[in-house]
């Protein structure tokens, strides 16, 4: 009787501690599944990169970046969907324009950029703007531990730890979107795309905007930057 009891516990020993092994192992290999997935996204090149950031209030951003031109643009909304401010930063030119809602109407501006902040700006033109965006919302995930989950979309892979999901995109295996987990049940939602050129009527400031605003009668103001005196900045 007490051989039997003792088999009994050894053999739940080693079951309980095969099942954490298994465990462990499921955990690290879906936590290399999402940092490959990471990795595919920021060393992809292509067309036009598009990142959209959507805030917990409904409130969000869109991000374009052109690769080959190193033209970007972003369009800021209210949780309405209303247009509040599109910048288009255009590197190579060394000058940004931007419009913005004053007082229910919309003002513009062109800054050309000073020399030395001409020159800094396009030091980082080759940097991506998905590994930009990622490195600020989503490397902070990346040491969670990830549990493979059922999604109602076949396209993509849900995993989900504690403090995110991530979606990885079956057909290129990169992460398409980050969902960041809050006690509240509001979430910041960060998604990644590849636009093909032409795809959508990008960097122009009067191009179409999602809330319909017609904004070709906007008179841009035109404005020369000085450059920084960073000796006087640090005081």
């Amino acid at each position: 009787m007490k051989k039997k009891y003792l088999l009994y516990i050894v053999s739940t020993i080693v079951i309980v501690t095969s099942l954490v092994l298994i465990r462990e192992k499921t955990l690290k290999n879906n936590l290399e599944t999402v940092t490959k997935a990471y990795e595919k996204l920021i060393d992809s090149r292509g067309d036009v990169e598009y990142v959209k950031v959507t805030k917990n209030d409904g409130s969000y951003e869109e991000y374009y970046k052109d690769s080959e031109t190193a033209i970007e643009q972003r369009d800021e909304y209210n949780k309405n969907n209303e247009l509040k401010v599109r910048e288009i930063f255009h590197k190579n030119e060394g000058k940004m324009s931007s419009i913005y809602n004053e007082n229910g109407k919309f003002e513009g501006s062109t800054t050309i950029l000073s020399p030395q902040i001409a020159k800094e700006n396009k030091e980082l033109e080759n940097i991506s703007l998905m590994e930009s965006m990622s490195n600020q919302y989503t490397t902070k995930y990346l040491k969670d531990k990830f549990k493979k989950v059922k999604n109602e979309d076949s396209s993509v892979t849900e995993y989900k730890s504690k403090t995110a999901k991530i979606y990885i995109n079956k057909d290129t295996d990169t992460i398409t979107k980050v969902e960041s987990i809050h006690p509240s049940g509001k979430s910041e939602v960060i998604e990644y795309k590849k636009l093909k050129k032409g795809e959508k009527d990008l960097f122009r400031i009067d191009a179409k905007n999602n809330s319909n605003i017609d904004l070709s009668n906007v008179k841009l103001k035109e404005y020369m930057q000085e450059d920084i005196n960073y000796e006087n900045v640090k005081g």
